[in-house]
């Protein structure tokens, strides 16, 4: 689901310590720290009948773990409606207090048949879609 930004870029040193034919990348995706708060239900869209709506977002994740832009995605539509802005900032404010543990690439060095030495991790920012359905009862999901 979360999937990182840049393409891995192994580092080498002075002395040819590690090449990139020799290094291998694991890349780790970002993983919540505590439960992921969910939105609440816009108070004037529920008191005007909204119904059921549905807000996708991207959302970028820094090397500190802090969620730093919340946009509408690109993959999905979010269809327009009077309430449209309202549900989006609901969305937006849960997905604002979310942490994690950053996505980072962890480096390895290939050691022939045994298995690879570590080499180092870094912590890399990630990017990746939420999606939320706001139910016509006030209840998201």
């Amino acid at each position: 689901m979360l999937e990182p930004i840049r393409d891995p870029q192994p580092k080498t040193d002075k002395k040819g310590e590690a090449t990139m034919s020799d290094v291998l990348v694991n890349p780790i995706g970002p993983e919540s720290k505590g439960e992921l708060a969910r939105p609440v239900y816009p108070p004037a869209a529920l008191a005007g009948h909204a119904g059921r709506y549905v807000v996708n977002a991207t959302i970028l994740i820094d090397t500190n773990g802090v969620v730093t832009e919340v946009r509408p995605t690109w993959q999905r539509m979010n269809i327009p409606g009077p309430y449209s802005d309202l549900f989006f900032a609901a969305a937006k404010a849960a997905i604002s207090t979310w942490r994690f543990e950053p996505a980072r690439n962890v480096y390895w060095r290939k050691n022939g048949d045994a298995d690879p030495l570590y080499l180092y991790a870094e912590a890399i920012e990630a990017r990746t879609d939420v999606r939320f359905t706001f139910d016509s009862n006030g209840k998201v999901h």
